[in-house]
């Protein structure tokens, strides 16, 4: 539950939660019961998670506080809020969604996102969107590693480089210590693979990516 602690964290001292794709609704129910988040809508596509949702709602006695709706990303949502919370999902799809509801999202104090994989094309589509990346969390939980984008609207952001864009502003500013265990991780995966493969352009995206990891890991580059 560590991921879904830090998830409902990012979203404190809020009036209103939108939770996009909510499952068992485990993060507004976490968030108003420990974060200060005053009232959440868990939100998913279809019947079956809402229903787990509403189990889990009634258990926890927090009808008068969490209100189900089912819907496809933002497309139900028509009220103001203030945060959104799109996560446990793949990145491609969590793109696809904010697109969607852009206007939408765009009024959001912030948005907390955690894709599944395909982070970095949540950060272009970020960046190419007038968002600001202000915060990332880096968390490694049951040996899975997941990474937390938390944005706001913002036209006068800062452009992001490549570098920042593939590992994060915030991440390569802070190098915390889950950020800097997966690099490692990942570094040793990279050097095993390349010593089998034999596809020459995959092989020389895979060199790339190992030698920015050891730039990263050994040169300690930030961003200030």
């Amino acid at each position: 539950m560590k991921r879904i602690n830090l998830l409902a964290s990012l979203c404190a001292n809020t009036n209103s939660l939108v939770d996009i794709g909510t499952d068992h609704a485990y993060v507004p129910i976490l968030a108003i019961k420990d974060y200060n988040v005053r009232y959440a809508f868990a939100c998913d596509v279809s019947i079956g998670p809402l229903n787990n949702a509403k189990i889990n709602i009634k258990k926890n006695n927090l009808e008068e506080q969490i209100e189900t709706i089912l819907s496809n990303g933002l497309d139900n949502i028509n009220f103001p809020f203030e945060t959104l919370l799109i996560s446990g999902m793949g990145g491609i799809l969590i793109t696809e969604i904010l697109k969607n509801g852009l206007t939408k999202a765009k009024m959001a104090s912030k948005i907390v996102l955690q894709p599944n994989n395909n982070i970095d094309d949540v950060r272009r589509f970020l960046n190419e969107n007038d968002f600001e990346i202000i915060d990332e969390k880096p968390i490694i939980e049951s040996d899975k590693y997941y990474e937390i984008i938390v944005a706001k609207h913002n036209h006068i952001k800062k452009e992001l480089s490549e570098l920042e864009l593939e590992f994060g502003p915030i991440l390569l500013k802070n190098q915390e210590l889950d950020f800097i265990k997966q690099l490692k991780i990942e570094e040793t995966k990279l050097y095993e693979i390349l010593q089998k493969i034999n596809e020459k352009e995959r092989k020389i995206d895979l060199e790339k990516r190992l030698e920015r990891i050891k730039e990263i890991l050994y040169a300690k580059i930030r961003i200030t």
